[in-house]
Parts: structure tokens; sequence; C-alpha cells
């Protein structure tokens, strides 16, 4: 019988004035974790990293039979089960897709999806690509590759992947732009670097917070009288309006749930809106429904 993932303590003191480290590791086999038509798997494997008491002399043992496989049905365009890290937050085994933004929990041998991330700030399109997680206060830590996304002319298209996400044990989300600029990239300076990097060679654009400002930082303070504060966001598109004859139009969306029917292509499905009024007259007897032309949109994913 496979031995399953249980929460235990990871690190054990030896009579001998030895420690070991219980180990995990798993896989990020990239193209080659299909393994079938609507399958994508990782491996696992156990064992014990025993320091000395010295801390002179470290060995590494391999549990036999220890080795299992993890699938799951999740993807996007037929990648998935990429998993690029391991981490013990709150007594569950924790680990990040690298393909789909999932981080997902192993236990009992199987994966059970927790959140999911997605790339920049929160609101794109795009899952993130989750390379690294640490954990400090009590907060998980998640992060990519940390750099500037460039087209082959070393152009900046996007800075997506300097973006970390917090997450608390609850599961609750936070986007920070690295924390800040001057701590994130402290180590370009000693060396006259600074960001971003095209293939390896030094330059200094100007790049300010405005370009992507950090969501932890305090809105700038005001001065003067009242009238001169910042006035909040009104809403350009009311949802509802009373008119003169006492009639209310309420704004309407929706949306298809094709089932299978949505499927659009190999790696796509879809889904439609559609704009439209709703309008109840005053003695709230009698209803009409006209949808607005032309405001059908695709939604792809």
């Amino acid at each position: 019988m496979t031995p399953q993932l249980q929460s235990r303590p990871t690190v054990h003191q030896l009579p001998d004035g030895s420690t070991e480290y219980e180990l995990l590791i798993v896989t990020d086999m990239d193209r080659n974790s299909r393994a079938g038509e609507w399958t994508w798997r990782a491996v696992t494997r156990e064992g014990r990293l025993t320091l000395s008491p010295d801390m002179a002399h470290v060995s590494i043992k391999w549990d036999e039979n220890s080795e299992r496989n993890l699938t799951s049905s999740m993807n996007i365009k037929g990648r998935a089960m990429e998993l690029s890290d391991l981490s013990v937050f709150h007594n569950r085994i924790l680990t990040p897709d690298d393909r789909t933004g999932l981080i997902s929990e192993i236990k009992d041998n199987k994966m059970i999806p927790w959140v999911f991330l997605n790339s920049g700030p929160g609101n794109t399109t795009s899952p993130f690509k989750c390379e690294w997680m640490t954990i400090k206060n009590d907060v998980l830590y998640v992060g990519g590759h940390g750099n500037e996304f460039r087209n082959k002319q070393g152009e900046i298209v996007h800075r997506d992947n300097m973006w970390i996400k917090t997450i608390t044990p609850d599961g609750e989300i936070t986007y920070r732009f690295q924390d800040s600029l001057a701590n994130a990239f402290s180590f370009r300076f000693p060396i006259e670097f600074s960001f971003p990097l095209p293939f390896g060679t030094p330059s200094s654009p100007d790049i300010t917070y405005d370009d992507y400002p950090d969501p932890q930082a305090k809105p700038p303070h005001h001065h003067g009288h009242d009238h001169h504060k910042p006035k909040p966001p009104q809403s350009t598109i009311p949802h509802v309006r009373v008119y003169p004859d006492g009639s209310t139009e309420y704004e309407l969306l929706i949306v298809t749930d094709l089932d299978k029917a949505s499927r659009a292509g190999e790696w796509l499905w879809r889904a439609v809106s559609r704009r439209g009024r709703l309008t109840l007259n005053r003695g709230r007897t009698h209803v009409n429904i006209s949808w607005e032309l032309e405001s059908e949109h695709n939604l792809t994913s």
C-alpha cells in the first residue's frame, strides 16, 4: 500500500546530536508532464537529510518505494502539473503550478486546488508563472522570475512577472509590485546595473512608481480646503435609471452556459455575453425587455 502524505514535524533531533530533515521533492517535467488526453502528472519522492552535530557532514537517503504520481485534469492550453516548489504552510503541503497559476495542496496523494493566481496586478487573463514560495510573518509569498518581459527587439512588453503575491492562511490574496523597486532591485545598484537588463546588458531608462504603482503605497497627501480633496470615483454607466413617468430601467448583462458546446478550438473555450435593458412601469405591472443590437461578445479562455 502506498504511504500517504500527512502533516507532521519535518525536523528531528537524533540521540547522537545530529539533525534529521524530512525531504520531499517534486518534478517539473514541462511538456513531458502530459500523461493522457486529459491527464497531467508530476512525481514526488521522499527522503531524509542528516546533518552531523558539528555541521560538517551531510548525508541524503531516499526512501524506497516513496515515489508516487500526482495527477490533475486542470490545464492551460494543454500544459499543467509543472510544479516549481514545495512549502509546508499551516500543516499543508502546498505546491505551485507555473503553467496554470494554481496553488494546490498535496493531500492523500491528491492535488487539491487551493487558490488561483493570475499574472500581474490581478487584472490580467493569463495565469501567474509561479516559480518560488517562501513564508514570512505567517504569510505565504509567491513570486515568478522577477524580470521584465521583452520582445525580440528588447522592448518591454509588460512587467507582470515582477509582481509578488502574498496569501494569508485563509487564502486572501494581495498583489504587490516587488514590495518596492528600491528593495527588490537594490542588488543591481552596487555593480551599476539598473533595470531593465535587456539580454544581460546594463541600461538606465527612467522608471518611476507611476509605471506600476505599489498597491500597498499610501495615497498622496492633499492640502487645502475640503473642495480640493479628490472626489470618490463615480460610475460612468449607471445600472438603474428612474424616468419622469415613474418607470424604472435596469441595464442587463447575460452570459451563456453552453456546456460541451462551449469548446471553440483545440485548447479554447468560449461563452457569449449580451447586453440589454429591462423597463418596469410605474405600477410594477408591466415589464419590457429589449436587447441592444450588436451587443453580443465572445469571451474566451
